[in-house]
């Protein structure tokens, strides 16, 4: 059976910064950041539930890692993506779709958009 391996999702907090400064693995509060509803194992179910692995990747036996970019505003609203690093034949913009039709996340506290880094694996079995 082929299928999407969400470990990878588990990263999405790796890259996290606020449109005036930039921060790779600080700790920020909860409180001050937007968070999915859920938290991150809902993301990942979100994310199993909702990714397709692209026919033509399956039928070339693509698999790897996209990285897709995207802002959270104030209001918990995904906003601006972008994919920034790809695989091609349909898994970015797979990746992107799944990320643009996310629900509204939690807004922080600290009011200011936020921007999150997610790495979706595309992987066959």
């Amino acid at each position: 059976m082929k299928t999407v391996n969400f470990f990878s999702t588990l990263l999405l907090l790796v890259t996290v910064f606020s449109t005036s400064a930039f921060a790779i693995n600080e700790p920020i509060p909860t409180s001050e950041t937007p968070t999915f509803p859920g938290g991150i194992a809902a993301l990942s179910e979100y994310l199993q539930d909702n990714l397709e692995y692209p026919l033509e990747a399956r039928k070339l036996a693509i698999e790897g890692t996209v990285k897709v970019r995207f802002t959270v505003s104030p209001e918990g609203k995904v906003e601006v993506l972008k994919v920034t690093k790809g695989i091609g034949n349909g898994c970015d913009e797979a990746a992107a779709k799944v990320v643009a039709e996310m629900p509204d996340w939690m807004p922080g506290t600290a009011g200011k958009t936020k921007v999150f880094s997610l790495a979706v694996r595309f992987e066959l079995d």
